[in-house]
């Protein structure tokens, strides 16, 4: 074929599949199939009204098309956008949080630097909103400034992503600004509210307590208060359990459950770090070899800035727990058990009896079934997903109920072949998947709405059976249209139904068992020489290519996390650095009376030891609660049980990575401070 124009076609990213056009006689010609057309498109003068004609005219059509404007045909495309859209939403509320408490925990420390200098300037007159107000205006520059600098950084990384992934991306990197206008938005809010509970503290600072008290320990009662609001936000979190599964359950987690479960694991870091201190405390102080209360104390001092540190540090280790969890558990607990055929042969635009006669004629192929397919809408109710996300279809395939069950071994629910074998063939019953059950509790005797185009028609559920392997294999090879709606699930309905009440004949799917003998490739060669047109696929080629999109999605979710990870080290070695300035004049003295610059830097260690101890501890049990909802959410939106388990390897990786970053941190300001004299260090710490 001679390429003879270039199509300035519409980008939407790695949505597209690649497209040529081929005058339909050839295309006709070289597929062996000179009959039957998907899809007539219509085009109109500009002054019709297109919705109004297709309401007129889409009752002139047979019952089993459909007439749509255009814009609808798209919606299958726009359902995938939302999506997208959706799950960048979950991230950037986990994104700017943490954000957010990196804000509070700096500005708290800066606070707690100038109780003098803010004493200072309310004995001259400032007022508390004065001083309040100055707070949330550092707060607002602080997320200026990091959404300035944050978006070509992000920019940059996207960049980075879109060549290691070129294949998969071959449109390169798209910049959304309205995307980076929302982005910049969330970093500037995120600064106010940082910065709203250091502006209060710094409001409450009365002149005479300012100047007189160097430091002031938290008491008890404040710990106590911070525990008892960590576990009321964890279980407004968990109330997500008891909400109905679904949807509703979604989005209750979305904007109640998510940000409380966020707020609950940097509230109880703060006591968790005071068990740690005290339990592992002394054992530190003497591996290190320093006296027994040294580092118990140190921390204890400022528990809430240790805390918080530490609940910024959990952030990225919690999302790679997670991230990794889920994705075994999704292999584990529903890829794994999966059954598949030997292989699957199919025609997008439908066999003809020449080309299913050349495919069974193949000496390697040893018995075949019969299948069509087509999607059908769920009139009852959403059944799987979101609405406005995903559609109300199901794969609806057609199959002979004899020939099918003799040829796989299926794994009954709900109901048997005996019970369900004449409902079926009398057109009255329908099997359908297992996730039906798992999502919406359907049962054998339940009926279910089914409709393709104006046909419709209702069914009693006669059988629940577990047909993962079907719906992967019919969704993997891509028959459908990017634009049409995607469904997630299988009902299977009788061959003879289909044809009589939805019109469709067409045999879409040639299931196949090989001979021991052949290769898949071999048998995708040899079957293309047979039936042109005819695309054959082994049950390993569809496991080899889930295997890589897994891959590819756990590799963006393992640097998304390593990335929270850098972020909270930037964090620890501000605090890190505070928190040396504020005790120059202790280190100062201990160096003045024998104390040597390794005594001073095990101590530094040591904090930073029993702060990354809290981290890794809270941000695995925070991936795995984040796991948890995921699980909830895999079965009221989608219909599969999982059962995540942490995965030792990138969980270690992941704890090891949370200290080596934390110990960095720390060494960076210890240097500073190692460099200056004793007396330096005491005339600093006396003018604070």
């Amino acid at each position: 074929m001679l390429v003879t124009g270039i199509w300035d076609r519409p980008i939407v990213g790695p949505l597209q599949n690649p497209t040529a056009f081929v005058e339909i006689g050839v295309l006709g010609e070289a597929i062996n199939r000179r009959d039957g057309l998907g899809t007539i498109a219509i085009v109109h003068e500009e002054d019709v009204d297109v919705a109004a004609f297709v309401e007129i005219r889409s009752s002139e059509v047979p019952d089993f098309l459909s007439l749509e404007a255009a814009d609808l045909v798209k919606s299958g495309f726009d359902r995938r956008v939302r999506g997208g859209e959706l799950a960048t939403l979950v991230i950037s509320v986990m994104t700017f949080l943490g954000a957010g408490f990196i804000i509070v925990t700096g500005l708290t420390t800066g606070v707690s630097e100038r109780q003098r200098e803010l004493a200072v300037l309310r004995s001259v007159g400032a007022s508390r909103g004065q001083v309040f107000r100055s707070q949330i205006f550092i707060g607002l520059w602080l997320g200026i400034l990091g959404g300035l600098l944050g978006i070509p950084i992000g920019l940059a990384l996207t960049r980075v992503v879109a060549e290691i992934y070129s294949e998969k991306l071959p449109d390169g990197m798209l910049i959304d600004w309205l995307g980076i206008g929302r982005s910049f938005l969330g970093a500037t809010t995120a600064g106010v509210f940082g910065a709203v509970y250091p502006a209060w503290l710094a409001s409450r600072t009365s002149p005479l307590d300012g100047i007189s008290n160097l430091a002031r320990s938290n008491s008890k009662r404040d710990i106590q208060g911070v525990t008892i609001v960590g576990f009321l936000l964890l279980a407004v979190a968990w109330g997500t359990a008891f909400v109905e599964r679904g949807e509703t359950r979604y989005w209750y987690y979305i904007y109640v459950g998510l940000p409380c479960l966020l707020l609950a694991a940097f509230a109880l870091s703060v006591p968790l770090l005071t068990i740690f201190a005290g339990f592992f405390g002394r054992p530190v102080a003497r591996l290190l070899g320093l006296p027994g209360d040294v580092i118990r104390g140190t921390i204890l001092t400022t528990p809430f800035r240790h805390g918080m540190t530490a609940g910024a540090l959990m952030l990225g280790l919690a999302i790679l727990t997670a991230s990794w969890a889920v994705g075994v558990a999704v292999r584990h607990d529903w890829i794994d058990r999966i059954k598949f055929a030997d292989g699957f042969a199919i025609d997008p635009a439908g066999f003809n009896q020449e080309d299913l006669d050349a495919v069974r004629k193949l000496d390697f192929i040893t018995d075949t079934c019969e299948l069509n397919r087509l999607p059908v809408e769920i009139t009852d109710q959403q059944v799987f997903g979101i609405e406005g996300i995903y559609s109300k279809n199901a794969m609806g395939i057609g199959f002979d109920p004899e020939i099918f069950f003799s040829l796989n071994a299926i794994d009954w629910v709900e109901g048997s072949l005996e019970e369900a074998l004449p409902a079926l063939q009398k057109g009255d019953g329908v099997l359908v998947a297992d996730r039906f059950q798992t999502a919406k509790g359907y049962r054998v005797g339940d009926t279910i709405t089914l409709k393709v185009g104006r046909a419709e028609k209702v069914f009693s559920i006669v059988g629940i059976v577990s047909s993962a392997g079907l719906d992967l294999a019919t969704q993997m090879f891509g028959v459908r249209d990017l634009y049409s709606e995607f469904a997630v699930s299988t009902v299977f309905i009788d061959r003879q139904v289909v044809g009589d009440v939805f019109g469709n004949q067409e045999v879409h799917l040639l299931q196949a068992n090989l001979a021991e003998n052949i290769t898949d490739q071999e048998a995708e060669l040899r079957i293309a020489e047979a039936a042109p047109g005819v695309v054959f696929r082994s049950g390993r080629w569809i496991l080899d290519t889930i295997d890589d999109i897994s891959r590819t999605s756990m590799g963006i979710m393992t640097s998304v996390a390593f990335g929270a990870l850098i972020l909270a080290t930037l964090a620890t070695g501000s605090v890190v650095a505070a928190n040396l300035r504020g005790r120059a004049f202790e280190y100062g003295v201990m160096r003045s009376v024998g104390a040597s610059r390794s005594d001073v830097a095990r101590i530094i260690f040591g904090e930073a030891i029993i702060l990354s101890m809290t981290a890794i501890a809270m941000g695995v049990t925070l991936g795995m609660h984040f796991a948890n909802f995921d699980r909830m959410h895999y079965a009221g939106l989608v219909g599969i049980e999982l059962r995540p388990r942490p995965v030792v390897g990138p969980t270690t990786l992941g704890a090891v990575t949370t200290f080596a970053m934390c110990m960095l941190a720390s060494l960076i300001p210890l240097r500073r401070l190692l460099d200056q004299p004793p007396a330096v260090l005491v005339a600093a710490g006396r003018n604070e």
